[in-house]
């Protein structure tokens, strides 16, 4: 099965709610600090620094607003899955 991008449409949709919701700037910061742009971060690349910045927002999002997996999919135009599986790898990623 192959991924669904996500269009240049839904990153800016993406970026007008983080702005909304007053964390666009701390977003861009941890993107910025894996070393990868928001647009890539929020978009569909699976570069390894996109991944890490990716899954630091959506770690950083869930402990802010204590979103569930399906609320942050609905937010960042992602499948509850594919946040699911971020939040996995992060964990092992503190566990080791």
């Amino acid at each position: 099965m192959q991924k669904q991008k996500r269009s240049e449409a839904d990153v800016k949709a993406v970026m007008r709610d983080l702005q909304e919701l007053e964390v666009l700037d701390e977003v861009r910061g941890l993107a910025r600090k894996h070393g990868a742009l928001i647009r890539a971060a929020l978009g569909s690349s699976r570069h390894t620094n996109t991944v890490l910045a990716r899954d630091a927002i959506i770690e950083f999002l869930r402990e802010r607003f204590r979103y569930s997996s399906s609320e942050m999919g609905k937010l960042l135009h992602m499948d509850h899955t594919t946040v699911q599986e971020s939040m996995r790898r992060t964990k092992a990623r503190k566990n080791t």
